[in-house]
This record gives C-alpha cells, sequence and structure tokens, in this order.
C-alpha cells in the first residue's frame, strides 16, 4: 500500500479492455493504482469502438448519478475527449479535475467545444515528456502538468520459451529468426512503421536468411501493407496474424528476437515495455515518446523512422544478437508498477490539496 491519502476518484475512459489499445491499457493500470488508496469509480464509455448517442448520454447520466451518491473528489478523465461533460458537471459538483494526455491525440489544440472547456482542468498528466512538450502550445497558463510514464505487468509480460503451437500456427521453425510488430492496422496510425519494416525486410534478408516478419494487430490498413508486402515479393516472410487476444499477447512477444515499432507518433509505448519484459531487442522510432520508454537508447535501439539504412541495419543487429533474457529485471526497476502507483496517486494528492 502507497502512503498516499487521496480522496474518492472516479476514472472516466474510452474503455478498460487493455486489448483495444495503449490508452485503455494506460486506464486500467490506473484503475489500479487508484483502488489500492481509495475508493475509485470506473466508468468507461463504450467497449464497442466508437461510441452511439445513447451511450454518451448514459455515459453523462451515469457519471451525474454518480457524483450525487458519492459526492465531489477527483476525477480522472483519461482522454481530452471527456472535457466537455467533464466541465458540465464540475459546475455542478465543484470536483477536481485531472485530465491524461496520451500523445499524438493532445500534441494539437483540442476543437471545438472541447477546446473552450480547458478552463476547467486543474491537472494534466503527459505520459511522456514529449507530450507535455507538445501540448505546452494550448494547454491554459498556470495549470501545472506532471510527467508519469506508463507500465505494464511485469509478472505477466516476462520471458520464456517459444510456444511450439504459435510456431505451428504460423508456420515458423525453430531456427527463423522473428521481427514482430504489436499494435492497430488503422489508416490513421500509419506513422507506427509497419511498412517501413516491410520495405527493409528485402534488405535484412540477405545477412539473416531465416528472419520473418509476424504483424500482430487488425484494422482497415492491412489491405496495404498486404500490397506492400507482396509487391516486395516477400511471400510466406511476412505474416498478418490478425487480432489477438490478450490472453496470448505474451507468448507472441517470446516468440521474437525483435520487436520492431519504427513509429513517428508515439507518446511512450507501452508495447515497448511489454516486448522488453518478455526479453525482446526492441527498435524504435528516435523522434516521438518511444525514446523514453527505451530510456535515451539504452534499453533498445532508436532510429529514424525515414532511413531505411538505419532501419535495416538495426533489424539486422538485432536479429544476430538474439533475445536479451537480462533485460526484464532493469526495465521493471525503471518503469515497475509501484512507481507508477506512487507517481500518480502523489499528482492525485496535489490537486485535492490546491
Amino acid at each position: 500500500m502507497v502512503a498516499v491519502e487521496v480522496k474518492k476518484i472516479a476514472v472516466w475512459s474510452p474503455s478498460f479492455d487493455s486489448a483495444s489499445g495503449g490508452i485503455q491499457a494506460v486506464s486500467e493500470d490506473v484503475v489500479w493504482a487508484c483502488r489500492t488508496a481509495a475508493p475509485t469509480d470506473a466508468r468507461e464509455l463504450s467497449r464497442r469502438g466508437e461510441p452511439t448517442l445513447y451511450e454518451k448520454l448514459s455515459f453523462l447520466a451515469g457519471c451525474g448519478f454518480s457524483c450525487v451518491v458519492n459526492g465531489p473528489g477527483n476525477v480522472l478523465a483519461m482522454h481530452v475527449a471527456f472535457l466537455p461533460p467533464a466541465a458540465i458537471l464540475k459546475r455542478v459538483f465543484r470536483f477536481r479535475l485531472a485530465v491524461w494526455l496520451h500523445g499524438i491525440e493532445a500534441w494539437e489544440s483540442p476543437p471545438g467545444l472541447h477546446g473552450r472547456c480547458l478552463d476547467a482542468v486543474d491537472l494534466f498528466i503527459a505520459s511522456s515528456s514529449v507530450t507535455r512538450e507538445r501540448s505546452r502550445g494550448w494547454r491554459p497558463e498556470g495549470v501545472p502538468c506532471e510527467v508519469v510514464h506508463p507500465t505494464t505487468d511485469f509478472q505477466v509480460f516476462s520471458p520464456g520459451p517459444k510456444n511450439p503451437d504459435l510456431l505451428r500456427r504460423y508456420g515458423f521453425d525453430d531456427g527463423d529468426e522473428i521481427i514482430l510488430t504489436v499494435g492497430r492496422l488503422a489508416p490513421g496510425e500509419a506513422y507506427k512503421g509497419h511498412d517501413a519494416v516491410i520495405r527493409v525486410l528485402p534488405a535484412v534478408l540477405q545477412s539473416r536468411p531465416r528472419a520473418k516478419y509476424l504483424v500482430v494487430g487488425e484494422g482497415g490498413d492491412r489491405s496495404r501493407l498486404e500490397g506492400i508486402a507482396r509487391q516486395a515479393g516477400l511471400g510466406s516472410r511476412v505474416v498478418f496474424a490478425g487480432h489477438v487476444a490478450s490472453s496470448e499477447l505474451p507468448d507472441h512477444y517470446r516468440l521474437a528476437e525483435v520487436f520492431a515499432m519504427p513509429s513517428a507518433g508515439e507518446g511512450f509505448g507501452i508495447s515497448y515495455l511489454e516486448a522488453l519484459g518478455c526479453g525482446c531487442r526492441v527498435v524504435a522510432g528516435s523522434g516521438d515518446g518511444a525514446a523514453e520508454a527505451l530510456c535515451g537508447g539504452t534499453l533498445g535501439a532508436l532510429v529514424d523512422p525515414g532511413d531505411r539504412a538505419g532501419l535495416g541495419g538495426a533489424l539486422t543487429d538485432g536479429l544476430a544478437r538474439g533475445r536479451n533474457e537480462l533485460l526484464p529485471e532493469r526495465v521493471e526497476e525503471i518503469f515497475g508498477r509501484d512507481r507508477f502507483r506512487r507517481e500518480l496517486l502523489a499528482c492525485l494528492r496535489s490537486i485535492q490539496d490546491a
């Protein structure tokens, strides 16, 4: 238990389904941390993706009812999209409001009504220094913004042998060297760099002929990526796994020698921590929040996503070196759940004492 007392906390999230993405995963960890210190009301907008009007109205009504029943406390909104309902309810119930800033969704000023509700915020929490800096231009002057790096469960994401059932599922042999990416294949998230990995794979194969690329995730950009792989003549060298249940994710990381996501738009990147926890070498983009997840390059390789030679070299080097089973302990020391809980609860305590 953390020796930090906080008032009742309401956590509002798009959902608490960690398999849906990084925001949802952070939200799960936030609820866990808050429940160790105070009564916590966890409310999600929708589990089915884009919420309907009925879901939005039901969410607003439920939050208002909770304020009546539970009284004022702290509200932690896990996305800037919650600003309008938060501002409306705060006028009535006078709670303290914190808003989490994850990444690219907060790098530009919130549009329209959301931007007009910024004065209701008492505290911003950013997943990285990059996000804090890129949001500086629109955040109201005088409202603090603290950085709390995300975490993951390193008891779940831990080293282990390659699962033979998964090797058979994807047509891999024991001697294959696997590059892995885990992330949504949404057209609006092409910045994650799946296409960059596919384009440099022919060069990687020249020195690592057993290399294969496993893509975990589903979305509307999959057909474009499959087309790039076909045009490059990669055939079975690139395998699209589609959606994978969260219970199977650790074993997918354990298949890989290298986890690669040379992104240009990550606010932080929980998948980097998951991969490091499972012993993968990690290759990430050098210009976004991934640099903080990899501690400036001490935990993995940082490359310019547009530098094909640099990316190819980092992937080749990672495959040649193989898995690093010593990394997980070091990563947990830096990004463990106890550290996350301490920092988050200290932030929430700061606004209730203000």
